[in-house]
């Protein structure tokens, strides 16, 4: 087997696991009730929330945000996560494609998105949490930006390329 396959197969095994941490971890605290994501959702006021949810990202960011080489790119120092919180916010709502972009690094995966998995306040949380992580020092990130983003691009059904999401980040 190729060691390019036998990484894609671990980073996909490393999610499902973080699925099924991320389920216990509801189970057991009993924060899963009527919930606004398809998960179920964490309370609010939770203050390790952004790094619970971070569980549905270590596959493919790993523990320390160094993503894995060639196939998901680095959250430490990233300047999606650390710049203009909507491209972040985002990002994570629908996925990325890095794919289109000329003489970008390479990474063979496209990003997911959580617009059906995480709540708002689930969202906010993750990236505030990234933010602050990793050498990162970027603000945190308000609910109300992740709703508002959400209810403007509803209809959106496929991950952003960099160009959609520079575009959008330049407009007011």
């Amino acid at each position: 087997m190729k060691a390019e396959t036998v990484l894609l197969v671990a980073a996909a095994l490393l999610v499902v696991l973080a699925l099924a941490v991320v389920a216990w971890q509801r189970a057991r605290s009993g924060d899963g009730e009527g919930g606004e994501s398809a998960l179920g959702t964490w309370a609010a006021d939770d203050p390790q929330l952004g790094r619970r949810a971070y569980a549905l990202c270590l596959g493919c960011h790993g523990p320390e945000g160094r993503g894995i080489a060639g196939y998901a790119p680095p959250l430490a120092q990233a300047p999606w996560l650390n710049g203009d919180p909507r491209a972040a916010v985002l990002i994570t709502l629908h996925g990325f494609d890095a794919t289109t972009e000329p003489g970008a690094p390479y990474y063979s995966s496209r990003m997911s998105g959580f617009h059906d998995r995480l709540a708002d306040h689930e969202i906010a949380a993750l990236l505030s949490w990234a933010r602050q992580q990793w050498g990162n020092r970027a603000p945190p990130v308000e609910r109300s930006l992740v709703g508002e983003l959400r209810r403007r691009f509803a209809g959106r059904d496929r991950p952003w390329s960099p160009a959609e999401l520079r575009a959008v980040v330049a407009a007011p």
